[in-house]
């Protein structure tokens, strides 16, 4: 584990360099990052990151993750691989999509509804389908409502 002192003092510095190029070529900067990020995702703004993947909210909270990003940095962002969706009910992973998405409604910038096809080992089949059936739902009402 690295703390946030020591990523600020070695890793910080060459993200930057490695964003700054980046963008100097028009492109935008995606990373992903396992654990608690909280507290270095003011920084990862700062230096010019535009896309954070959250994997692992429950490590930080949710609303506490979009309290802290909104108006910095968009989110890649799902329900919680780990400690969540291989213990869910189907139940349970569309309220908490429907929460994720309600919070993302409110942050400036914008969420991206993170979905693939090679699902870590343990989780459900139905818990996977019933992340990716909400959020094309509430995608196509949203759309609908535009």
């Amino acid at each position: 584990m690295v703390s946030p002192r020591m990523w600020r003092d070695f890793f910080k510095p060459r993200y930057a360099r490695i964003f700054g190029r980046c963008r100097e070529l028009g492109m935008a900067n995606f990373m992903h990052s396992c654990g608690n990020t909280l507290e270095i995702m003011p920084d990862l703004a700062e230096i010019g990151l535009n896309i954070l993947q959250v994997q692992q909210p429950t490590a930080m909270g949710l609303e506490r993750i979009f309290e802290v990003c909104r108006d910095k940095l968009s989110l890649s962002i799902m329900p919680d691989i780990q400690e969540f969706l291989p213990v869910a009910t189907v139940d349970d992973v569309r309220a908490e999509s429907e929460r994720i998405l309600r919070l993302s409604r409110v942050a400036e910038g914008w969420m991206i509804a993170d979905t693939y096809r090679h699902w870590p080992q343990g989780i459900p089949a139905v818990n996977i389908e019933a992340w990716e059936d909400t959020v094309r739902n509430w995608s196509i009402s949203a759309c609908a409502t535009s």
